[in-house]
């Protein structure tokens, strides 16, 4: 006799529709319009906590997903994980609980946040349309390359020194589409910069948030270091977390400190919490050279930066006042 449960993984994308299912059923404003699907009976003025069985049977009910009770384990499982996201209730299949988070307007229409429960593939999966790679060529002639992110769907935000070190291609090809840049302008100070594109680029409709880093967070950071001996660029995703969130470099940049490895070709491309905020763009390293080691040479070890979202929005405001970094305002 074979096994009745699916124990086979869910796809990123099946989590967040399973994701945004639950958080419309178990939101007590639906608590009528969900016990009518589901046969459930209701008493005047009352609203009760729904349990994963429920949830389970809607989903069956409204074709969402016809397995749904094969796959009950891994569903349970991902629940879970979105109640240690932030929601608030007892227990799952016998118990009940509601979706109580309260959770910002930038919060609700961006959908990152729930990268808590999803996991990290889910932030690789809802950014990686809006992060580019930028190519050009450097004062030699050779090909030359940074990354970006779209932070509307004409402006492209990335390192002035990105744009400052070669000249920039005026076709770039963006998930195999090309567009045209209009212009491209550098800080003469802070290390950040944008290109405007001929016409609107809409990658995604969960439009990137910003905040400000804050020390030992998890953070993602993103974008398209040279790779050798491979055809096409690919998005490199690294681990790691905030070292320092307020340090002043020698030329009096503010900068934060992150451990994730960035590489030439990460400039200018996102740093992420897993939260779904961006936190800042990756800049140049600082090195710190080691002792003599016995082969007489100089170990150099790297501390890898970034410029905050606070240093973001003061060089595109001086760069053009028309920009408009979204920027989380908890509200």
């Amino acid at each position: 006799m074979g096994r009745y449960s699916i124990l086979e993984p869910l796809s990123v994308e099946k989590k967040f529709h399973i994701c945004l299912t639950a958080l419309n059923f178990f939101s007590g404003l639906n608590y009528k319009d969900v016990c009518k699907i589901i046969d459930k009976k209701t008493e005047e003025n009352v609203i009760r906590p729904m349990s994963i069985i429920n949830f389970l049977q809607y989903l069956e009910k409204t074709i969402l997903f016809p397995d749904a009770w094969r796959y009950q384990q891994v569903i349970s499982n991902l629940m879970r994980k979105m109640e240690n996201a932030g929601k608030e209730g007892v227990g799952f299949l016998g118990n009940c609980f509601y979706f109580l988070k309260e959770i910002t307007d930038k919060q609700k229409k961006g959908k990152y946040w729930l990268a808590l429960a999803i996991g990290a593939d889910f932030l690789e999966y809802i950014l990686s349309p809006n992060i580019v790679q930028i190519t050009g060529k450097n004062k030699y002639g050779d090909v030359h390359a940074g990354s970006g992110v779209f932070i509307s769907p004409k402006i492209i935000l990335t390192c002035a020194h990105v744009l400052d070190d070669m000249k920039i291609d005026e076709a770039q090809f963006i998930n195999e589409q090309e567009i045209r840049v209009v212009k491209h302008k550098s800080h003469p100070q802070i290390d950040v910069g944008f290109i405007e594109i001929e016409s609107s680029y809409s990658p995604d409709e969960h439009q990137v948030v910003f905040a400000d880093p804050k020390i030992l967070d998890e953070v993602y950071v993103m974008g398209f270091p040279k790779i050798p001996f491979t055809r096409e660029a690919t998005l490199i995703i690294q681990k790691g977390e905030i070292n320092a969130t307020n340090a002043t470099s020698l030329d009096g940049n503010e900068v934060f400190f992150f451990s994730a490895i960035a590489r030439p070709g990460n400039s200018g491309g996102p740093i992420v919490s897993i939260d779904g905020h961006l936190v800042g763009i990756v800049t140049k390293d600082f090195y710190a050279k080691t002792s003599e080691t016995e082969n007489d040479k100089k170990t150099i070890l790297p501390f890898y930066a970034g410029i905050p979202t606070s240093e973001i929005v003061r060089a595109l405001k001086e760069l053009d006042e028309n920009i408009i970094l979204p920027l989380e305002n908890y509200e």
